[in-house]
């Protein structure tokens, strides 16, 4: 296997772990909140700012990290000559196949680009490749 391929499976492990690791820290902001809301007398800004830091987390997990690993995923998929369809079998509403269209492929792009195994290619080429590889048949 291509060293660059191993670097982009160990990115894909680190990225499934991180989620649990985010949830850890996401507990600790919960408890801290509340025990300053129980212990405290009156409302005070720290414990809105925990709420905030926990939201800021909660929305990283969700949006960010899950984003990144489905980018990583098909990314590595491609690289390793998969087909589309047996990785993905149906994108969802209209809403998703713009975002997908508009910046997931773009994500793509950009890791195959990084961890490309061939001899160094043009990101057009790429792009091309990709925007064929992507078409549902």
């Amino acid at each position: 296997m291509h060293i660059n391929l191993i670097k982009l499976k160990i990115k894909i492990k680190h990225l499934a772990l991180e989620p649990a690791l985010i949830r850890i820290e996401e507990r600790k902001l919960l408890k801290q909140a509340a025990w300053r809301r129980e212990h405290q007398t009156e409302e005070n800004q720290y414990t809105h700012e925990k709420y905030w830091d926990y939201e800021t987390l909660r929305n990283h997990r969700i949006y960010d990290v899950r984003r990144e690993a489905r980018a990583t995923q098909l990314a590595y998929a491609f690289l390793r000559g998969k087909k589309y369809e047996d990785i993905e079998q149906k994108r969802e509403s209209n809403y998703w196949t713009v975002y997908f269209n508009n910046k997931m492929r773009k994500r793509i792009i950009d890791i195959v680009y990084k961890y490309q195994v061939t001899t160094w290619v043009d990101k057009e080429v790429i792009e091309e490749q990709i925007n064929s590889w992507l078409e549902y048949k």
